[in-house]
């Protein structure tokens, strides 16, 4: 009996101080291995790695990425693909006899040229069909055997430092120099939109604004003076 065909998967991601280096050393360690890189993509913050690992080699070859530094993602699976291999090579069988069948007949229709095309253009469409059926066995085989880890990677960044107060203040001032400015900016826009005449009314309205809140203060500040006595009763109080 055949034993049991499982194909396994994982992913992990990392978080590194460097990440260059600790491709390296993964790529070291891969080798110790008899594993390979199938596919890397490494820049200067992150890399993404996909390793084929002999599936025998899977789980202690993950025990040593936890090592580099902080995991933040840690899958896996398993596939059992047994079934699948198996209908593939029953299939592979009966189109190899298919095809020595064919050949038989193709060698003893010599003399029937039609005959003989008909069993040629068979033969070449049971020869792709085994092709076929052999690219895919030797696919879920090679899964097997070795086993796929899919590896990301990111650089740890620095701690943000606390600004002192006098920075902070110095950022408050450039935000509100880049408000005033802003403010500025839309009025001259909005001027030279509506012409000088729109210009007029709004210094027209500012003017009357102000007036009332000149006499309005007027107003309050008189009201709070003490009024004066009735002359009668200043003459009782002298």
């Amino acid at each position: 009996t055949e034993p049991e065909m499982i194909i396994k998967t994982a992913r992990m991601a990392i978080t590194v101080d460097q990440v260059r280096e600790t491709v390296e050393h993964i790529e070291s360690r891969l080798s110790e291995r008899s594993g390979y890189l199938q596919r890397s993509s490494v820049h200067t913050e992150n890399a993404t790695l996909v390793a084929r690992v002999p599936a025998q080699e899977l789980e202690s070859f993950r025990a040593i990425i936890r090592e580099f530094g902080e995991v933040t993602r840690d899958e896996s699976g398993a596939r059992d693909v047994t079934g699948s291999i198996q209908d593939i090579e029953t299939r592979l069988r009966s189109a190899r006899v298919t095809e020595e069948r064919l050949m038989r007949l193709a060698a003893e229709e010599t003399d029937n040229v039609g005959q003989l095309l008909s069993v040629e253009r068979e033969m070449m469409r049971v020869r792709t069909e085994i092709e076929n059926l052999e690219a895919q066995s030797s696919s879920l085989r090679d899964r097997v055997s070795f086993s796929t880890l899919t590896i990301e990677l990111r650089e740890r960044q620095p701690e943000p430092v606390a600004a002192t107060v006098s920075e902070r203040l110095g950022r408050a001032a450039e935000r509100g120099i880049e408000a005033f400015g802003a403010l500025l900016l839309g009025l001259g826009e909005l001027i030279a939109s509506k012409g000088l005449s729109f210009l007029f009314l709004m210094l027209l309205a500012y003017g009357l604004i102000r007036g009332a809140m000149w006499w309005g203060g007027r107003i309050r500040r008189r009201s709070r003076r003490p009024r004066p006595l009735p002359r009668a009763v200043r003459a009782e109080t002298e």
